[in-house]
């Protein structure tokens, strides 16, 4: 409790959820909207792929003309490769945590490379997590399932990624053409920068490039 009977929260990314993204993700497209942008895209990058996903398949937000995903990662494979057998045990601790009240505590530095709090590692790294949405091990016939998350987004997309990202855990083409092929859209484009780094360190004109042609694809020139 805080002062005269008020509750307190703590913020930040160490104690955020997941789905409360979408909170974050609706209040800029109303301010876009506000502002009189006649055409609005969303663009994530890494993590913040996985978050525009999740808000473009959940809500359908008609205000959204494209999908822009630069260098997506499948945050919750990534964890489980990184913990290895540690994995179940960082899971255990985490949920222990949260069952007792104690979810805002950190977890121990050997469970994470950023702090994070109990309830959102578990929120974010528990097997059926939505931040595993990029997490593609499903069988090809699974694909388009009702209940992946991929198959909500409609609209035009474009995907990119470079070609030496150390957070792939396959190869970048196989990769993006599996988020595709899960994609419900008539209308996607993808693209490899050869050479390019999660982060598009030195190459970020060509990258720019990349979505500036695209974006020109779907909006009307004068």
């Amino acid at each position: 409790m805080g002062p005269e009977g008020t509750t307190t929260k703590r913020l930040g990314a160490a104690y955020e959820l997941f789905e409360e993204s979408v909170l974050d993700i609706a209040a800029w497209i109303d301010f876009a909207q506000q502002a009189g942008y006649p055409h609005i895209l969303l663009d994530g990058h890494s993590s913040g792929a996985s978050k525009v996903s999740f808000y473009l398949s959940k809500t359908r937000d008609p205000r959204v003309s494209g999908l822009i995903l630069i260098a997506p990662a499948d945050d919750l494979g990534l964890q489980a490769d990184f913990l290895g057998s540690k994995y179940a045990e960082a899971l255990r601790r985490a949920r222990a945590l949260v069952q007792i009240g104690r979810g805002s505590e950190l977890m121990p530095p050997r469970f994470s490379h950023d702090p994070l709090s109990a309830i959102s590692y578990l929120n974010m790294f528990r097997p059926d997590s939505p931040n595993g949405i990029f997490h593609l091990k499903t069988p090809p016939t699974l694909r388009r399932s009702t209940n992946d998350l991929l198959a909500g987004i409609t609209g035009p997309v474009l995907l990119i990624i470079g070609s030496a990202d150390n957070s792939l855990r396959q190869a970048a083409d196989k990769f993006l053409q599996l988020i595709a092929d899960r994609c419900s859209s008539q209308n996607i484009r993808v693209k490899v920068i050869q050479g390019a780094s999660h982060g598009f360190s030195r190459q970020e004109n060509e990258l720019a490039t990349v979505i500036a042609e695209w974006v020109t694809t779907l909006t009307p020139q004068p």
